[in-house]
């Protein structure tokens, strides 16, 4: 999860690190700030990377609301983003 910036953080603050979070159809992602990419590795991992290594969260879509949820065997962080209309 390093790559998601969130190795050392409380699962508040790595959340509240990706937030807000855009994915484009490009395969940038954006998030808090930052700008990386991503790829979907099948139909419930994806690979985000902002240029210090990739993380690879579990993502599921329900009610408009985008959870990522990534473990190690030193933490577990899970975050909630709603969808935002432009």
């Amino acid at each position: 999860m390093s790559g998601l910036g969130a190795s050392f953080l409380s699962p508040e603050v790595a959340c509240k690190a990706l937030s807000p979070i855009e994915f484009l159809d490009n395969g940038k992602v954006i998030a808090g700030g930052r700008s990386g990419k991503y790829q979907f590795l099948d139909e419930s991992r994806i690979e985000i990377d902002f240029g210090q290594g990739a993380g690879i969260a579990e993502y599921k879509i329900s009610d408009g609301k985008l959870s990522l949820t990534t473990s190690t065997a030193t933490f577990n962080i899970s975050c909630q983003f709603s969808k935002s209309v432009k």
